[in-house]
């Protein structure tokens, strides 16, 4: 947030449901927006679900970063052109069978402090 970036969530699940979880984590004040597949119709990991929040978010896929715990949310991103951080904590490695991440770490602050070094 001090680097004036948006943070948004996208999930396959409610929209309530993620800011009721970031509400009860404390987390609330940092994200800007939280979006979810009822917005757009489309379940992830299909490449439009990530290129409809880019465009409701008014961002470029090139310049968006998508976090994620899991390797078909990564593989989704990718192939939608976004830039892509894989956190290692829940699936521990990613399979092969997905495209690369450009970031890895075990969580969103190892993540996020790779980006700012």
């Amino acid at each position: 947030k001090n680097q004036n970036l948006k943070v948004i969530t996208l999930t396959n699940g409610s929209a309530s449901n993620t800011r009721t979880l970031l509400k009860k984590n404390k987390l609330e004040g940092l994200i800007d927006c939280c979006l979810s597949i009822e917005n757009f119709k489309v379940w992830k990991p299909h490449k439009n679900v990530y290129l409809k929040a880019c465009k409701f978010m008014k961002t470029n896929p090139k310049n968006s970063l998508m976090i994620a715990a899991h390797g078909w949310d990564i593989n989704g991103a990718k192939l939608a052109g976004l830039k892509t951080a894989y956190i290692t904590r829940y699936e521990k490695k990613i399979s092969n069978f997905y495209l690369k991440p450009d970031y890895i770490g075990e969580n969103s602050f190892e993540i996020v402090s790779k980006l700012f070094i």
